[in-house]
């Protein structure tokens, strides 16, 4: 019986050491987090106020975003970057918990994610002005194909426009360094395609010009065509 209550004594010491050592590091652990989350959406809060007296949303529209975020029911543009604000701020807090307690690799994580926060800036800004670039230079494409009288024009703007937003995605996805290269290759088996298919569009619109030219140089001024008026 005294062997018994030596070893559950024993045990009890032994837990109540341990308690003592790691409970600082637990509650440091709670309060960092806890004093992320709060951290975390102060900063979401005023980033989103910020970008809506900016008009940021009204920018996103102008870009050509707008109808594919309404389009898929995505929350609104400012929404959508103070939730992203929010989890970066609130994951560093959280890396930074786990650092205080002591656990292995904590603190190569957080000093990734540090690291990750402006190729992410710089990703997203690819992104914005990527879309903005498609959407002019696709307009622009539509515009002179059907000026020009050709019938693929839909189709030479709609290759032009997804040609752009691909090489937006891959420089993005670069500038994360996420699986480079297979990225690209995908960018240059696309670009082939992209670029076989703008030809036969192309090719298909100039045959159609082409014949019309012909049809109007063989219609005009037939009295030419038979050779000098007779007198």
């Amino acid at each position: 019986m005294d062997d018994v209550v030596s070893v559950l004594h024993s045990s009890w010491t032994n837990f109540l050491e341990l308690l003592k050592r790691f409970l600082p590091q637990v509650l440091a652990m709670l309060l960092i987090v806890i004093a992320g989350w709060v951290i975390a959406r102060l900063a979401a809060f005023v980033i989103q106020r910020t970008l809506q007296l900016l008009h940021f949303g009204t920018l996103v529209e102008k870009a050509g975003a707008g109808a594919l975020m309404k389009q898929a029911n995505a929350p609104s543009p400012e929404r959508i970057v103070a939730k992203l604000v929010f989890w970066i701020v609130w994951m560093i807090f959280m890396l930074a918990g786990m650092n205080a307690l002591g656990l292995q690799g904590a603190d190569l994580l957080v000093a990734d994610l540090v690291r990750l926060v402006p190729r992410l800036i710089v990703a997203v800004a690819i992104v914005l002005l990527g879309v903005t670039l498609s959407n002019f230079v696709w307009r622009a494409t539509l515009l002179a194909a059907v000026n020009a009288g050709l019938v693929s024009a839909r189709l030479i703007g709609g290759f032009v426009r997804a040609f752009l937003l691909f090489a937006t995605a891959a420089m993005a996805l670069e500038q994360l360094e996420v699986a480079g290269q297979v990225v690209h290759g995908a960018f240059m088996l696309i670009l082939g395609a992209v670029m076989l298919s703008g030809a036969i569009a192309f090719g298909l619109g100039g045959r159609d010009l082409a014949r019309r030219f012909l049809e109007e140089k063989l219609a005009r001024r037939p009295d030419e065509r038979d050779g000098p008026p007779h007198v």
